[in-house]
């Protein structure tokens, strides 16, 4: 079992016990101990998960990213993320993928398909905290934008992700430099 999981177990039978001794001894030094254990607990406990990950690969065949586009400076090129209806929990707040999971789009990824496909603006993406080259898709202003739309997001089984916002947010953001009284910057 996980070790969160076993703390957080450990963490309600020490607070049972200590209740049970509590009422048995009518002791309220039980009942202090006891109130103590859920804040020695807590910190332990393991996180819900609010996001959700996505890997192409032998678990979800169905599952797709590709890219297209960006022919002679024309066309500003976008990455596709397709996936089967139901494959996205769209009640999570944030879906990752891994930009090395990106592959160039072969032939049988433009064949003519029916698609509802959502379109994902600069501002729906973030980077990921830890994992370096994974990029975040926010879905609550997805859900928003689709509430307009003459399809649901059961029917979505395409993200188009402009390959030049994801550039832009992987890009080192710069400190800004302060000026202190009585100095220059640059000389």
């Amino acid at each position: 079992m996980n070790k969160s999981i076993c703390s957080a177990f450990a963490g309600i039978l020490i607070f049972a016990v200590l209740i049970g001794l509590a009422f048995r001894y009518q002791s309220a030094y039980f009942l202090y101990a006891a109130s103590i254990v859920p804040l020695v607990t807590v910190p332990f406990l393991p996180d819900i998960r609010t996001a959700q990950y996505l890997r192409a690969g032998k678990r979800s065949p169905s599952l797709r990213f590709y890219r297209t586009g960006e022919a002679a400076g024309t066309d500003p090129g976008l990455i596709i993320v397709e996936f089967a209806p139901g494959d996205i929990l769209w009640n999570k707040h944030t879906v990752y993928f891994s930009l090395q999971d990106i592959a160039e789009a072969r032939a049988d990824s433009a064949e003519k398909k029916v698609a509802a496909t959502l379109s994902v603006l600069k501002y729906d993406l973030v980077r990921h905290r830890r994992r370096k080259g994974w990029v975040g898709v926010r879905l609550a202003p997805l859900k928003e934008r689709t509430a307009g739309l003459s399809f649901t997001l059961r029917e979505v089984n395409r993200l188009a992700i402009r390959i030049e916002d994801i550039r832009e947010l992987a890009r080192p953001k710069t400190p800004a430099v302060r000026e202190r009284k009585g100095t220059t910057i640059g000389a």
